[in-house]
This record gives C-alpha cells, structure tokens and sequence, in this order.
C-alpha cells in the first residue's frame, strides 16, 4: 500500500543522506498510517512502525529534537497498548521505544524522566528472554541511562550502569559483530572510561578509552558507519572526542566542505554540553550562573541558524525561550522581552510542524507578561492573544493543555481590564475560570494559587463592568479556594 511505500522510501532516503527529503515522505506516511489505525485498529502496529521511523529521521536532523521527542513518545503509548494485548510479540518493541524516549528527553536535558523512563526500558528487558539482540539493546539503553545518571550527579550508579553494559556487549564476542554494534561498544567504552575518570580510576579510564579509539579507527574508513558513531559520540557529550573526529575529517579529500561539516558538528557538541550545564545549574539553584550558559547557548545556537542552516531554529528557538525564563526569574525583564521575541521568531521560521506549537505558544506567553511588566500592555495583549489562537486548536482533555491556555486567557483578560476594555476582558476571564475549574476535578493537575488568581482576574473585570454581586461571588470563591 501507498503509506508502506512511502515509509521504505523514507528509509532508503535517510541512507542515502538526502535527510529533508526523508522527512517529508516519512512525514506522508506516518500520518496515512495513523488515519487507518484510526479507523481500524488492526493498521495501529504499522503506525507504530511509521512513528517509529519518523522518530529515526528526526533525531538525525539537527534541530528536531523536540518533534523526535514527541515522535518517541507517541511510539511508547502505541506499543503500550499493542503489548497488553500481545506482550510476546510488541514487548521488546515497548523496551526500544522507552529507550529512545529516555535518549530523546535526555538530550532535551530533561534529566529526571529520561532517568524515569531508561530505569523502565531496563526493567522491562528483563522479562524478555536472553538473545544477542535484546542483550544489545539493554546495552544501549543502559550506556544512556549511565549518561543521565552522570549529569545528575549519581557517580556510583552511573559507573556500576555502564560497567554492566560493556559485560553485555563482551558477552556476544563482538569482534565478529557488525560494524554498527561495534560502534555502539566504542561508544560504551568511551562512556565507561568518562565514568572511571570522574571517579579517580584514571589508568583504568586510559585502558578503556585507548580500546574504544582503536575501535574507532578500525571503523573510520566506513563513512556511513563513522557518522552513526560520531553522532553517537556527539550525543553523549564526550570531552576529546572531537580530536579523534578532527584527524578523520583532515584525511578528507574535499578539505573545505569537510572543514565546514566538522565546524557545524563541533557547534552542536557546543550547544548541547551547554544546554546540559545551563539546566544542571538551574536545577541546583545557581541560576546566575545557569543565565550566563543559557546566554552561550543562545548565542551559539543564533550562530547556527545564521551561518549554517534554518535546521538548527528549533534549537535556537528553545534556548531563547530558556534564556528569556532565566532573565525573567531575575527580573530582568528588558532582557527577557529580547529573548522571547527571539524566541518566537525562530519558532515563526520554523514553520508549523505540531511538535514546535506548545513551545511557541509557551514563549508567546512569557513574551506577553514581560511586556505587560514593562507598561507595553498593547504588545502583551497581542501576544497573548496569539498565544491563546495558537493553544486552542491543540487542546483537548490533556491537563496539561488545559492549563496552559487557562493561563493565557487569564492573562489576557488581566491586559485587557488595564487598558479599560473590561467588555473583551469578562469573556476571556471567564473561560479561563471555567479550564482551572475542569482541572481542580482532575487529581494531581489542581494548581489553587492560578485558580484563585484567575477568579480574582474575572472579578476585576466584571466589577469594572458593574456587575457586582457576581463579581464578589468571584472574590469569594477566589479566597475560599486559596485562603493565603
């Protein structure tokens, strides 16, 4: 069938680095398999298989990482469901896809989940029987988990991780494995050596990192197997690696586009080692010094999209959003407007894949309370205002959702009262009311202080109106569900 087609034809591209042209096929396919597994379920594992490859694409673009995210996210709730029914054929396809998510969170630097979800991958291999292909697969899942763990400071269970991943890969012998999995074992051998380093095992961490460079140069000369590993190197953060990449790329016949390609790559490895020290920073509270990387970031990630390619705007996009949090967390908020609004023009540029919707509208909204602290209320009001065309077609009964648009109609109903349009301000007010109210019902999504905050809003409005006794109902209400 056509969505059959276009999923090989995908894969035959993305092997052949004609990457833009993989995405939109994958694209036409995915989305042909997800309205047939809409209307008959027996096509939902050929979805499963499609998001699957949709995931594969992104991740090798640079700057999609958030849509890959969603992608193998997508893919864990299909498997979810396919395995409860038949758990010996879809059990070990749930454990890949738990660890791509776990990969896919951990490169967005959301460390906590990506522990979570790689912690579950693992265990879940665990009912599966021993073969060289799951054995490999729990490899790889654990060298991500020991990444993760090492970013969030757990030394201990970070080495104990990987060491248990490079027993399984030495267990299958793969001296006589295929090119990729000895390239994924390079790739734990450089993790082990990291971890053995950090822990003050230095000459043990020689030995290893000493194995996995001769792995590397082995393997080199096979270009296609070389940027599976240096992308896999890159992935992880390694320190030097780019020394070992630097001597491949010199040996290139075309010197200027290797030259090129190698200082691209070396910016993304930037990019990501700061992404990752920028939230490591803010999660420990040093948030000085957590604005000063985030500001690297940006700067980097502007380079990007200036001087190499539009592929890099989803993560100039993000690291403006977090550069615009942390000023705003400061109060700096001149800052703050600069770097929502970059922000948000490099999620505009990026087009209107549905994976980039949330975030965009996450900055529309920072953008309009920070110019709305400034005194620029007309500004907040039509950025709030986008904010809230861009959210509501995307929700529709997931929490999280909710309250992101109860948020932004608060505040724009706030706006619109301190410009003296109280008469727009009561139907956004109220709305905004109504969503917190749905949440209250919902366990573990009430969030009292915005709820009460949002009756307040709508009080004000309808005050400014006249109408008094609902407006005290609203003030009422507002100190009742949040008394402080």
């Amino acid at each position: 069938m056509l969505a059959d087609a276009l999923a090989d034809y995908a894969v035959l591209l993305a092997r052949r680095d004609r990457m833009s042209e993989a995405l939109a096929a994958v694209r036409e396919g995915h989305e042909l398999f997800q309205k047939l597994s809409v209307a008959d379920a027996r096509y939902l594992p050929y979805f499963g298989m499609a998001t699957d490859v949709l995931r594969r694409v992104l991740g090798s673009i640079p700057g999609h990482a958030l849509e890959a995210e969603a992608a193998a996210r997508s893919a864990v709730e299909t498997y979810r469901v396919l395995s409860q029914s038949d758990e010996e054929t879809y059990l070990n396809r749930l454990t890949a896809s738990l660890a791509q998510l776990g990969n896919s969170l951990a490169t967005l630097g959301i460390r906590a989940e990506a522990i979570a979800v790689l912690r579950e991958a693992v265990d879940l291999s665990q009912q599966i029987r021993p073969t060289r292909v799951r054995d490999l697969a729990v490899a790889d899942a654990l060298v991500s988990l020991s990444i993760v763990l090492g970013e969030a400071g757990e030394t201990d269970d970070r080495l104990a991780t990987v060491e248990e991943a490079c027993g399984l890969y030495r267990r299958w012998n793969l001296s006589t494995g295929t090119s990729k999995e000895i390239g994924d074992y390079a790739v734990a051998l450089f993790a082990w050596a990291e971890a053995l380093a950090d822990s003050g095992r230095v000459e043990e961490a020689q030995q290893h990192r000493a194995e996995a460079v001769d792995l590397y140069h082995r393997l080199a000369p096979m270009d296609s197997l070389g940027d599976h590993l240096a992308a896999q190197l890159r992935r992880f953060g390694f320190g030097d690696v780019e020394d070992v990449l630097a001597g491949r790329a010199a040996a290139s016949p075309d010197a200027d586009a290797s030259g090129r390609k190698a200082r691209e790559r070396e910016l993304v490895a930037r990019l990501q080692k700061l992404i990752a020290a920028a939230n490591q920073r803010k999660g420990s509270g040093r948030s000085d010094e957590a604005r000063a990387l985030f500001e690297q970031a940006a700067s980097v990630a502007k380079e990007l999209v200036e001087d190499f390619s539009d592929i890099h705007l989803l993560d100039a996009a993000r690291c403006h959003h977090d550069l615009g949090i942390a000023y705003a967390a400061v109060g700096e908020a001149d800052d703050a407007v600069e770097a929502f609004t970059d922000a948000v023009g490099f999620w505009r540029r990026s087009g209107p894949p549905s994976g980039s919707q949330r975030p965009y509208a996450g900055s529309l909204t920072n953008l309009g309370h920070c110019l709305a602290e400034l005194g620029l209320v007309a500004d907040a009001i039509e950025a709030t205002q986008k904010a809230v065309d861009v959210l509501r077609p995307l929700v529709d009964d997931d929490p999280v959702d909710l309250s992101k648009l109860a948020l932004a109609l608060s505040n724009l109903g706030t706006f619109l009262v301190r410009v003296d349009r109280s008469g727009e301000a009561v139907a956004p007010a109220q709305e905004a009311v109504d969503l917190y109210r749905r949440l209250a019902a919902t366990d573990g999504h009430s969030d009292p202080f915005a709820f009460a905050r949002a009756l307040n809003n709508l009080g004000e409005a309808l005050r400014k109106r006249g109408r008094w006794g609902r407006a005290r109902a609203a003030f009422r209400e507002a100190k009742a569900v949040y008394p402080g």
